[in-house]
């Protein structure tokens, strides 16, 4: 009992904190624990405040166009996000680009840092932005006659026009005059099927840009095929706005000139089959006017008698017409093309079966066949539009 007495009391606050009790502690209150807070917290944020090194970009491919080539065009398109190097002739370049000859000149710095590049081995460089890069390659490959790189390229006529641009642009079209002559033969131009309204108008703005001088016998050729809202078509291409005005405005007047002159005559031979009548002098006929009979001495004699009418010839007129949905509504002359209502209005004498006393000489069947060639005449005789004057 004394031993247990004599036993010296130990108060809970004199024994040495514990890992617990720390963790009831603000790093205020206890230093230790406030520095070791910071040193864990010092490397995040130095890595989170490091900036990262940008990923090193591949380096472009050298196209080299010319062995000994002195000039490196490094070609930028940034609507594409592509750049492509080419090694090429100085020389080659000034003879086929007026541009180009002004460029590399000793007045400008393209040219004066051509002529006093410190290492003469090594070709001088030379940017071009704002290009596209595929019609310039196609350029630069035809200047440095390397046609093995764009022989197997296929063209369409977005990427035609794409290399009208440039060459408007660097005034070079003497060299590549064997392809212009090729694209400016609407023969050859090539038109996406599904894209025809469009790339008629691609057509007309490579023909312009390119200074053809067969450029009203090109448009006199395309807008034959073009529909009377051609020009919302070509609205939504921005590149067409290159097209003058005067452009737009020529061949929509010709589209409805001759449309409206096709639908005329249309109803013009409905409107013959209803009034015509086959007058023919003969004897022993009763007049079908007053119903007396007609004889060389009677007063009526010196008068033509209606011999024969076909009375169905109207009727069945419109209903050919109707074959061909070109009845009631008369909606192909506002819809389509000169060429496609030609083409309705050819297949009419086919589907004529009439038959009467008339024979060959039947009010319809001659109506028809004299219609279809008063619409090839129509069309025939639209004309193009004069080549304007560059703009802009």
């Amino acid at each position: 009992m004394l031993s247990y007495l004599s036993m010296p009391t130990q108060h809970p606050f004199d024994r040495p904190p514990t890992e617990a009790a720390f963790e009831l502690l603000t790093p205020q209150e206890h230093p230790d624990k406030l520095r070791q807070q910071e040193q864990q917290e010092k490397p995040e944020q130095q890595q989170q405040q490091q900036p990262q090194e940008p990923e090193p970009q591949p380096q472009a491919e050298l196209i080299s166009l010319d062995s000994d080539g002195d000039l490196i065009l490094v070609v930028r398109d940034p609507s594409k996000s592509t750049t492509r190097h080419f090694l090429t002739s100085s020389s080659k370049l000034a003879q086929a680009s007026r541009v180009f000859c002004t460029m590399l000149g000793p007045n400008f710095s393209e040219g004066q840092r051509l002529r006093s590049e410190p290492n003469k081995d090594e070709p001088a460089t030379v940017t071009l932005d704002e290009d596209d890069v595929d019609a310039m390659d196609f350029i630069l490959s035809v200047i440095h006659t390397d046609t093995s790189r764009i022989m197997t390229v296929t063209l369409t006529a977005r990427d035609i026009v794409a290399i009208a641009l440039q060459v408007d642009k660097y005034d070079c079209a003497h060299a590549l005059l064997p392809w212009i002559n090729a694209w400016c033969n609407p023969n050859c131009f090539p038109i996406d099927k599904k894209e025809k309204t469009r790339d008629m108008g691609y057509a007309l703005l490579a023909a312009y840009l390119f200074r053809s001088p067969n450029f009203e016998r090109i448009s006199a050729f395309y807008v034959k095929d073009l529909p009377p809202d051609f020009v919302d078509t070509w609205a939504k291409e921005e590149v067409l706005g290159r097209l003058p005005e005067t452009v737009w405005e020529g061949l929509l007047t010709q589209v409805n000139t001759t449309l409206r002159s096709l639908r005329l005559l249309v109803l013009r031979v409905a409107e013959d089959l209803r009034r015509e009548r086959h007058m023919k002098r003969c004897q022993n006929t009763n007049c079908v006017v007053c119903s007396s009979p007609n004889s060389p001495n009677s007063p009526a004699a010196s008068e033509p008698l209606l011999q024969s009418r076909c009375p169905r010839g109207m009727s069945e007129y419109l209903g050919v017409l109707q074959g061909v949905d070109i009845w009631p509504s008369l909606l192909p002359f506002e819809t389509l093309s000169v060429n496609n209502v030609v083409e309705l209005i050819e297949t009419l004498p086919k589907q004529v079966a009439h038959r009467c006393s008339d024979g060959t000489h039947c009010r319809l069947k001659c109506g028809v066949e004299e219609l279809c060639a008063k619409v090839k005449g129509e069309r025939d005789s639209m004309k193009g539009v004069p080549l304007p004057p560059l703009e802009g």
